[in-house]
Order: C-alpha cells, then sequence, then structure tokens
C-alpha cells in the first residue's frame, strides 16, 4: 500500500478497445493507449470526491506504473479533465 502526499492520484487504465462494434478484432499496434481511467489512491490534501471515480487525463501526462498488478498512472489531481 502506497501513502500518497500532497495531491497526487494513482489511476488505474481502463484496457484499451480490442474490438470494433462490428466486432472486428483490433491488432495491438491498433489500440489506443487509453486516457480514461478508474481512480484507486489519492494523496492526503485530495478531495474524497475522486476516489473510486472514472475520470479523463490528458494523454502523455503522469509516471507510467504497475500498482498492485495493474497498469496505472501517477499524477497530480488537478491535472484530471473530467470526471465521468
Amino acid at each position: 500500500m502506497i501513502k500518497l502526499i500532497g495531491n497526487r492520484v494513482i489511476i488505474a487504465r481502463e484496457r484499451p478497445i480490442e474490438k470494433t462494434l462490428h466486432g472486428v478484432y483490433l491488432p495491438e499496434q491498433s489500440q489506443d493507449t487509453r486516457n480514461v481511467g478508474l481512480v484507486i489512491e489519492i494523496g492526503d490534501t485530495v478531495p474524497v470526491k475522486y476516489l473510486h471515480q472514472r475520470v479523463i487525463f490528458p494523454p502523455m501526462v503522469g509516471e507510467e506504473m504497475i500498482y498492485e498488478g495493474v497498469e496505472s498512472v501517477l499524477l497530480f489531481y488537478p491535472e484530471i479533465i473530467a470526471l465521468l
């Protein structure tokens, strides 16, 4: 378990779309890295409303990491674009 300091959050990325609405499977090279995920940990100054919320965050922001076996991103919560 990580104790985050300040206004940082850990977001578990959603898995990329593997097939289209019509059932066509996409090769791995065609799958986009998702910038949507679930906030799984928050720092001590982050409002609790962010915990366990689906969010959109900018691509290419934050530190990529594996947290508890899940592909995640560590970033500052003001960088979150929207709550879903």
